[in-house]
């Protein structure tokens, strides 16, 4: 019974995440769409730079501002979100695009397995698939969130990083394939024996 409750949780919260993924990108494509018609609007909003915050992360930065005539201009003349360059904002546009569209299929194919554990189907060779593709996907999502690019008119920043426990989640998705392969064989031995 808790095991139930448990797996219909899983599943009601797979099911949150997709509505959340469409909610960030609707909004993020109205910001996209409003900054292409309207860059005014975002005249005092300063960009943060935020380079690794976990423990396990290993970053390389490089930011640079230009100079005009003697005068060495401030993080929030340079930095400003009206002043980021189009193919920057287009750049970033796309990438971000990947990056929830990955994270949607990610929860896509972990809501797959909860429903066959829930079906009692677990060692199916779809659930191999399933965490084969997680891997595929975490990858993605490894590759595209390592770099990082913003290009403004007097300026910019580019950063490279590794995010070791997304690696960690790959590892871990290819392992899982490979136990469930395991137990499928199993199963299969067993349902012959029988």
């Amino acid at each position: 019974m808790t095991k139930n409750i448990l797996l219909n949780l899983g599943i009601i919260i797979c099911k949150i995440l997709y509505f959340s993924y469409a909610v960030i990108f609707a909004a993020f494509l109205v910001f996209f769409v409003h900054h292409q018609v309207k860059p005014s609007a975002y005249a005092n909003i300063d960009v943060a730079i935020v380079t690794g915050t976990s423990q396990m992360f290993f970053a390389r930065t490089k930011t640079y501002k230009d100079q005009i005539g003697d005068k060495v201009l401030e993080d929030s003349e340079v930095f400003v979100l009206n002043k980021l360059k189009k193919s920057s904002l287009y750049f970033n546009f796309v990438k971000f695009s990947l990056l929830v569209f990955l994270m949607f299929l990610v929860v896509r194919e972990f809501q797959k397995i909860i429903e066959s554990v829930k079906e009692v189907r677990t060692f199916q060779k779809r659930n191999i698939k399933s965490f084969r593709k997680i891997g595929r996907y975490l990858l993605g999502i490894f590759a595209l969130v390592s770099y990082s690019s913003y290009i403004f008119e007097e300026g910019g920043t580019s950063s490279f990083c590794i995010s070791l426990e997304l690696l960690i989640f790959v590892l871990i998705a290819f392992i899982m394939s490979e136990i469930f392969e395991e137990g499928s064989k199993l199963w299969e031995n067993s349902k012959l024996t029988i």
